[in-house]
């Protein structure tokens, strides 16, 4: 099925009241189904796909619903639009994976009936992503590479902005000091740089001894609050699996973790 179905006909589609009276006419008896058919100016087979959608259901009960099931609500959808646009504002745009995953996420947070195959795979299907692209107006686009100094720039909109928002919080909630805490990601490695040394002249190269020819990048989490107070570090380590002996000799209290790229994702974080 295309994505945006355009009609291949000029036939007017029939209303509910006329299929409703199409199907009780068919179960009453007074008409067989190719008299209904043409009477109430409907396909043969939509009246009897009707029919057998509503066998069971009593005639006083019979509806038909000439809307389009959504999964989402127009208000949900601008919701989830709302965020896409301001994440993308702010140079951190989800890519078409992460939105289908935020859609189901969000879905299941707010008890909304899914499909199926959402379930399995834990992520919205392709097609409604696409639809839902139609429906809010936006489009897939090649993000420009932006460096963390120029997008967070320090000058007086950004800090009245951030300052703003920074009051919002906390009026509405009354944090105290001891509860707001700033968290950092860094990189550590295991090869250090060289720093400049004593050599002869003329040589081409001079080399300094390191760890590894090839450096290996540790991303370390750190997190203290506005008393100063600060919590042992989180590591995450280039594996696929994690080992306690990786955290010897660390700060007590030190936790750790496993990612095959060293970095950070959503599963980690909620650790």
């Amino acid at each position: 099925m295309p994505r945006k179905y355009k009609r291949v006909t000029n036939r007017l589609k029939p209303d509910a009241q006329t299929i409703k009276a199409a199907v009780m006419a068919v179960e009453s008896g007074s008409l067989s189904l190719r008299a209904a058919a043409l009477e109430y100016k409907i396909s043969k087979s939509s009246l009897q796909r009707k029919i057998n959608v509503n066998k069971e259901t009593s005639y006083n009960d019979l509806h038909f619903d000439e809307q389009h099931k959504y999964i989402f609500k127009k208000a949900q959808e601008d919701e989830l639009s709302t965020y896409l646009r301001q994440a993308s504002d702010m140079h951190y745009g989800l890519n078409v994976r992460e939105t289908k995953q935020l859609a189901y996420q969000y879905a299941i947070k707010n008890d909304i009936k899914i499909p199926e195959n959402w379930k399995k795979s834990e992520t919205a299907g392709t097609e409604w992503f696409y639809l839902f692209l139609n429906h809010t107006k936006l489009s897939i686009r090649m993000p420009e590479a932006t460096s963390l100094s120029r997008t967070t720039s320090f000058n007086r909109t950004n800090v009245d902005t951030f300052f703003k928002n920074l009051d919002s919080v906390q009026k509405r909630y009354k944090f105290s000091a001891d509860c707001i805490y700033n968290i950092n990601e860094t990189a550590l490695t295991t090869v250090h740089k060289p720093v400049k040394v004593v050599a002869g002249k003329g040589v081409k190269q001079v080399g300094q001894v390191t760890s590894a020819e090839r450096e290996t990048l540790v991303t370390m989490i750190g997190c203290i609050n506005a008393l100063r107070n600060s919590i042992p570090p989180f590591l995450i380590f280039p594996r696929v699996h994690f080992r306690s002996h990786m955290l010897k000799c660390a700060p007590t209290g030190t936790k750790g973790d496993a990612n095959p790229s060293g970095w950070i994702n959503t599963e980690i974080f909620l650790k």
